[in-house]
């Protein structure tokens, strides 16, 4: 159950100051441009500011003298008119520059095109732009490279992305230019492969992608599998409140878990994740208790760790903690293991898990498909789909966000026919559904009949790996590219990638999350929470009434202009009920199909039939229509049956009407109210987390409630973080509760 207030809000500002240097205990904390000063990296006056800004591409090297001569020698008044004409020069490609001051704020430069070596001259300092490799490197690729930066140069120049790449004494140090190039090239080359792995055990994919941080999806949410070694005291305290979703330290709410030492095993947790992954990111929630924590974590077996050397992780109260899990070792995994080392207790509030796999339980959209292709991102490979590709038909994944894709990996029969066709993966911004504009699609890979770059081995994986740098966009779209229309099976397809922002404004689904009402539901397998849970998966299906046309509504909670309204159809040829859909926008809550015009504005009304699966988008009809509600119904006596609804327009700010989160609530009551569901699962801490997921009988519960004797009072209390004038509250009751 879900529970928001609008509100009117008293005038206030929050400010935040954050100072452009950057916090240091010590000179080596900053760039060699700058120094120490009352713990802030301060820029040398020398310098510039301008230099020191740009110190992260920057080399600098005191006391060095470059053995051949300059192309050009330059008289500034500072050193950073030295490095402006270094950069901006269009006569030649400038390196470096060595510099010395003559007197009186007179600065002698030298700029180069290549650098063969370097001497030792007290009188001279060299800087060096770090993206040259003429500079770093030096003129001589049988040589060691002169700088450390050469081998991150010919690292990233080569497609392997790793920010935080190191150069290894005892093995890369010992390469000249030339043997690094070749290495590099042969890691990116490796790396299309899955599962390959180098002599030390490592796969060629985690050595040449790391792990970035980004705002991905959190895989343990909502999973029912929990493990636990130890013993809670409460319900209150139940282990399966670390995949809730919840981050609420106070472990009086009922959304974490405090596990008692029980024999000699510590305490542990294990969460079961759907499906195999490599795992990217951990972060770990504490209770507000005061202890700090000494913790390992691993997946499925203890060999198989998230840090490269298998480090302690340190966790404090209150405070989260976030592993980045840079083992190269680390296998496929199904589980995720938390294991206090020292102390009794283990006190953990949520277990956040993020996947290497960014298609994972992402949105996938077709033109036609018998059955549901949400299989193809739910991390099993062994469940095939036949798709229909060619001409008119794609197969799309949405992201939700906006990434920079490396590779992608499917699962696909070998046996399937693309005769003069090419199968192709794209990457763009655009709804797939839109008219085919190749300029807006980027490449990242293809197979045609005759391809042999391709990679197909263990679990009969194809592998792809975009051009070097990566491909970005919100969609990934599989095509194929010919004159006909052919059908083959697809098991699974996994994405690899980073995260670099959010979606843009016309690729932001609005309805995504936001609460659901209908006039009917089928039964509790069907609610019409599906609609927009944001899953691709089963579909609302509402109930036949004798003699009425079914409509739903959702609630934006707030006003919007719309653009564009979607919808993913039923499958298994079924399609055929959604014919006479209509979509409508409403200011008002209340909706009468009699009455639609008078308190509605029109979006679309369909006047073409579907194909099975199909997903459709609708450009509203103009003057764009306004409301805070979009309202679906059909013009005929039929059910609805649809998978996901989307729409897509622009929030009109109204500053007398914001959302507020609620901050805190408790009952009069804590007995059990929803028969045949746990105590430590109905906490009123369900009604404010946020989710629109409003049904009792299936799946995860986010629903509370009391339960009194006669002439009792039954009461919930949710609290503010300020006093506010109050205008509307909106609650979203079980749609399957006792009514009464």
């Amino acid at each position: 159950m879900i529970s928001l207030l609008l509100v009117k809000i008293s005038f206030f500002l929050f400010v935040s100051f954050k100072s452009s240097e950057c916090s240091c205990t010590t000179d080596d904390d900053c760039s060699n441009f700058e120094q120490c000063l009352l713990g802030k990296c301060s820029c040398q006056p020398q310098y510039g500011q301008e230099i020191c800004d740009d110190s992260e591409n920057l080399i600098l090297d005191r006391n060095k003298f470059i053995s051949n001569g300059p192309v050009a020698n330059v008289v500034t008044r500072s050193v950073y008119q030295c490095y402006s004409t270094c950069v901006t020069i269009t006569l030649f490609d400038c390196v470096g520059f060595l510099f010395n001051d003559i007197n009186g704020g007179t600065v002698s430069c030298k700029l180069y095109t290549e650098i063969s070596q370097l001497t030792f001259n007290s009188d001279f300092s060299l800087i060096i732009r770090k993206n040259k490799k003429l500079g770093v490197c030096g003129t001589d690729d049988n040589q060691l490279p002169l700088f450390h930066e050469c081998y991150h140069l010919l690292w990233n120049g080569n497609g392997c992305f790793s920010k935080r790449f190191k150069v290894e004494p005892d093995h890369h140090q010992s390469m000249t230019v030339s043997q690094f190039d070749n290495y590099a090239k042969d890691v990116f080359e490796k790396a299309t492969e899955k599962f390959a792995k180098d002599s030390n055990s490592k796969f060629y994919r985690l050595i040449c992608f790391e792990h970035a941080d980004g705002n991905e999806t959190n895989v343990a949410f909502y999973n029912d599998k929990i493990e636990y070694k130890g013993k809670f005291n409460s319900p209150l305290l139940d282990p399966k409140h670390v995949v809730d979703g919840l981050h609420h330290s106070n472990i009086k709410l009922g959304s974490c878990t405090i596990l008692q030492r029980e024999g000699a095993e510590q305490p542990q947790i294990t969460v079961y994740l759907k499906g195999m992954h490599i795992i990217k990111k951990i972060i770990l929630w504490p209770t507000e208790q005061q202890t700090t924590q000494l913790l390992n974590i691993y997946m499925n077996t203890e060999n198989n760790f998230c840090s490269e050397d298998n480090d302690d992780i340190l966790l404090e109260n209150n405070s989260s903690t976030k592993i980045l899990c840079t083992n190269s070792k680390q296998e496929r995994s199904s589980s995720v293991t938390v294991v206090e080392k020292q102390q009794e207790f283990l006190h953990l509030c949520e277990i956040e898990v993020f996947s290497n796999n960014i298609a994972y339980l992402k949105g996938v959209i077709n033109k036609y498909t018998y059955l549901k292709l949400f299989t193809l991102a739910d991390g099993h490979s062994a469940v095939m789909r036949t798709v229909s590709l060619g001409q008119q038909y794609w197969v799309a994944i949405n992201l939700f966000a906006y990434y920079n894709v490396f590779g992608i990996d499917f699962v696909i029969r070998t046996n399937y026919p693309l005769l003069s066709n090419t199968f192709r993966v794209e990457l763009t911004n655009e709804n797939p559904y839109l008219t085919y504009n190749s300029s807006k699609y980027s490449l990242c890979g293809e197979i045609t009949s005759s391809t042999t770059t391709y990679t197909l081995y263990t679990e009969r994986f194809y592998s792809l790996l975009c051009p070097k740098g990566g491909v970005k966009g919100q969609y990934v779209v599989l095509r194929l590219i010919g004159s006909s229309i052919v059908q083959f099976s697809i098991g699974e397809v996994e994405v690899f990638g980073n995260y670099l922002r959010h979606s843009d404004q016309q690729n932001t689904n609005i309805l995504l999350h936001k609460p659901v009402w209908a006039y009917s539901v089928h039964s509790y397998r069907f609610p019409p929470q599906k609609l927009t849970d944001g899953l691709y998966d089963i579909f609302y299906h509402s109930a036949d009434v004798a003699n009425t046309k079914e409509w739903t509504r959702i609630d934006m909670l707030a006003t919007y202009t719309i653009f564009q309204m979607a919808i993913l159809n039923r499958d298994e040829d079924l399609h055929t009920r959604a014919r006479h859909i209509n979509g409508f926008v409403a200011t008002f809550q209340e909706f009468s199909l009699d009455e639609q015009l008078s308190h509605s504005e029109k979006c679309f009304s369909n006047n073409e039939g579907f194909n099975s699966g199909e997903y459709r988008l609708w450009a509203c009809e103009t003057p764009f229509p306004v409301g805070r509600f979009a309202i679906l119904f059909l013009d005929e006596l039929e059910v609805i049956n649809i998978v996901e609804v989307e729409a897509y327009g622009q929030e009109i700010v109204n500053d007398d009407m914001a959302l507020l989160p609620i901050v805190n609530i408790d009952r009069s009551s804590n007995a059990n109210s929803i028969p045949g569901k746990e105590e430590s699962a109905q906490y009123p801490i369900k009604v404010i987390d946020g989710l629109a997921l409003n049904t009792l009988e299936t799946g995860f519960l986010s629903c509370s409630g009391t339960l009194t004797s006669s002439n009792t009072e039954g009461r919930m209390t949710i609290y503010l973080e300020n006093q506010y004038m109050i205008n509307q509250i909106g609650i979203l009751r079980p749609y399957d509760a006792p009514r009464g």
